[in-house]
This record gives C-alpha cells, structure tokens and sequence, in this order.
C-alpha cells in the first residue's frame, strides 16, 4: 500500500512560508555585520622579555619602548609606511585612515600591562605599534580586523626586536 500524498492545498502555504524564509535568509546576506547599538570591547594585554628593545645586538642593553594602540578605518596606510615616518608623525602619516588612538604607554623589560577600550562605529581595524630600536623588517606592527577580535584579547610580546601577537577567546567570567 502507498502511502497518502498531503493534498496541493495544504502544501502551499508551508511552501510559501519556506520561500519566504529561505528569500529573507539570502538577501540579508553572508558579510559579517555589527549590530547597532552593540558597544564592543577590545581587551589588550602586553609582556616584554629582559631583553626587550635592545635589537639584534646581543651585547647591547634592553631599553624601554613606547606602544601604541590605534583605531583604523583601513589598513593599508599602516601596513605600508615606513617606521622612521610612522613615529616622526603617527597622525598625519595614517591621515583619514585613523579612528582614534588607544593605550599610549612606555613599556620597560619583564612588564606585563594591560588595557580595554570601547570600539568606535567607524572602526574596521585594530593596529599596535612598537617603537623599536631595530626591529626584524616590519616587525614592528601588527594589525587585525575587528570583526576577530570581538570576542578575543589580543596579546602583544615584545622581545629584543620584534612585536609579535596572537588572539584568546574571552570567557565570561575567566578572562579579565
């Protein structure tokens, strides 16, 4: 015996509503988009070795170096400039391509500090920056999108010449 076929009548409307749902779910989209209103914290946390900032001369002696947290709208006036314009005028060489700026601080060897701060609406992404005696090439930077940081800390390490990052999930409760 075959079984009952539902009649067309009763299909319809639950095609309908399929349809209709399946068309809502495509036009709105696959690209990753902040909902308005969501205020969305960036946790950084810094750590320096003993030898930090004393370059690739293993005699010379670890100094303290600056580091800065920036804002951006786009990335590619940062990935680009060379380090000696970046410091001499960090503003003017990022121009339209800079937010805001965050977390300006000196750090010296074997410290570890941290910082948090909202992100503004414009913001796509986040960039740090050593000032480093002599930094292996462009090592001196790093920079992310902010759609991987929303629910992450960003670690920076700073050694003898070269700033290097990495993300951690943040747990309600367990990260700070």
């Amino acid at each position: 015996m075959l079984p009952r076929l539902s009649s067309p009548a009763r299909l319809t409307p639950l095609l309908l509503v399929a349809l209709l749902v399946a068309g809502a779910v495509l036009s709105s989209g696959c690209r990753r988009t902040r909902l308005p209103n969501l205020p969305i914290r960036v946790n950084v946390a810094f750590a320096t070795t003993a030898d930090l900032n004393s370059g690739s001369d293993t005699e010379a002696r670890p100094r303290a170096t600056r580091v800065q947290v920036y804002q951006l709208r786009d990335r590619s006036a940062f990935t680009v400039i060379d380090r000696g314009t970046f410091w001499e005028n960090e503003r003017e060489a990022l121009g339209a391509q800079l937010v805001k700026v965050e977390c300006g601080m000196q750090l010296f060897p074997e410290q570890t500090e941290e910082c948090a701060f909202t992100v503004e609406e414009a913001t796509r992404f986040i960039g740090v920056a050593a000032d480093l005696y002599d930094p292996v090439e462009d090592q001196w930077r790093a920079v992310y999108p902010i759609d991987d940081l929303q629910l992450h800390r960003l670690n920076v390490s700073i050694d003898a010449d070269v700033l290097s990052t990495d993300t951690e999930l943040m747990v309600p409760g367990r990260n700070k």
